[in-house]
């Protein structure tokens, strides 16, 4: 889904909740999280979340009325399915394995997941060419006072990874080979005309705004080549009427289908 907006995190989980995906009476896990993600929260009348960081600044008291958990994302203290949806939003780059904490998300989850993350695509190629992109997160550190905003949250600047849709079809289907990954995309545009306009050089925001109309135009056709916001939804499969051809559900378990199997491998 293409999305042209300012605010490319409200707008995805207004999408969500507009297709009746997701529902302000679910209960939310957002891991990597901080006041950003509770004000969008409670802005959008959410109820039920749980809010977690490894950041030791951080205390119950600056999340109320939802709660505090000092938790890794790739290593999360909760059952399977615990929580009807999982989030993160620009957090798995901070990971020793961003695919792991992926996945703790995806089993954590029962409705689904909600990763906002970066695309791997040629904007990004070109932008960290530019010198605006990063390949290490050397600003975040420099905002966390060389100790925070890190690899793991930590003063070590860590590599920003960032996703293709191919790479999260492949993390997905290793993971659960029982069903073929639902995955919904969001492609976004956003132009930082505020933070341009705050420099002392002011040359690149009037070449934004002045480029804006043609980068608007070829960012309909080529969306994906040159978005710089990416998300996307990932559900959790009902193994009852998702599974494979080759498999069946039997007495509370999955197994091979060996009547369809055999007919298929002669």
């Amino acid at each position: 889904m293409l999305l042209i907006t300012s605010d490319f995190y409200k707008k995805v989980l207004k999408k969500l909740i507009d297709k009746k995906i997701i529902n302000k009476d679910m209960t939310i896990l957002i891991t990597a999280g901080g006041e950003k993600d509770k004000n969008k929260f409670l802005e959008l009348g959410f109820k039920n979340v749980t809010i977690t960081n490894v950041d030791s600044r951080m205390n119950k008291d600056s999340f109320i009325p939802y709660k505090w958990n000092y938790q890794d994302v790739e290593n999360l203290k909760y059952k399977n399915e615990e929580f009807d949806i999982c989030l993160v939003h620009h957090g798995l780059h901070h990971c020793s394995s961003p695919h792991k904490g992926l996945l703790e998300l995806y089993r954590t989850a029962k409705t689904g997941i909600i990763i906002f993350e970066g695309l791997d695509n040629l904007i990004t190629k070109l932008g960290k060419i530019a010198g605006i992109g990063e390949n290490y997160e050397l600003a975040a550190v420099k905002g966390g006072n060389y100790k925070f905003g890190g690899f793991k949250n930590s003063g070590i600047p860590n590599f920003v990874y960032r996703w293709t849709n191919n790479e999260v079809y492949k993390t997905i289907a290793s993971f659960d080979p029982r069903v073929k990954p639902d995955v919904s995309f969001f492609y976004g545009l956003e132009i930082p005309f505020k933070r341009l306009k705050n420099k002392k050089n002011k040359i690149p925001y009037f070449l934004a705004i002045l480029s804006f109309p043609f980068l608007f135009l070829f960012f309909l056709f080529f969306y994906k080549f040159f978005s710089n916001r990416y998300a996307f939804y990932l559900k959790k499969p009902d193994l009852k009427k998702d599974l494979y051809k080759w498999l069946k559900f039997s007495v509370n378990k999955v197994e091979p289908d060996k009547n369809y199997i055999d007919n298929l491998i002669k």
